[in-house]
């Protein structure tokens, strides 16, 4: 068994994680900052995930100002409790 006491720097990342990200480390490469469709599909992509770790952790995914602090938001089956 190895034990790795690093993780500070470096962890291992987790079989699910793994594999959803290999289609946009192989195929949806694009700047997401860019003009072009490759661009745009991974700006697609990232903004999807921003949206899903935002909901997992009861904030807003765009950063904006409101009038009103707005209702907790539900949590979602992804989050852990």
């Amino acid at each position: 068994m190895t034990v790795y006491a690093d993780n500070a720097a470096t962890t291992q990342m987790s079989d699910s994680v793994l594999k959803a990200m290999m289609p946009l480390l192989t195929d949806i490469y694009g700047n997401p900052s860019s003009l072009h469709s490759v661009g745009q599909i991974a700006k697609e992509h990232l903004e999807a995930a921003r949206e899903t770790v935002a909901e997992c952790i009861g904030a807003c995914s765009f950063p904006y100002r409101r009038a009103t602090p707005p209702a907790p938001a539900p949590r979602s089956p992804c989050c852990r409790t």
